[in-house]
């Protein structure tokens, strides 16, 4: 092993636990300040937009229920 592979090596390891350490502390820092700046919704907001999402939902699953059984009778007519 070459020296400056050796040298390299050895500072890795020496700064790499504090670096990481350091890292992650700032990571969580960072994380934290992002959530502050975030909209949260309000209960109301929510129950809404649950609701939309439900009805939506809904009405998707009826039509496709609606298409699956069309094609499956023009398979009986074919077949």
């Amino acid at each position: 092993m070459s020296k400056e592979a050796q040298s390299d090596t050895q500072s890795s390891k020496t700064g790499g636990v504090g670096q990481l350490v350091t890292q992650g502390r700032e990571f969580l820092n960072e994380a934290v300040a992002e959530l502050r700046r975030v909209y949260w919704p309000t209960r109301k907001e929510t129950m809404a937009f649950t609701w939309i999402v439900i009805i939506v939902v809904g009405f998707v699953s009826l039509y496709l229920g609606v298409v699956d059984y069309v094609i499956s009778l023009g398979m009986r007519l074919v077949f």
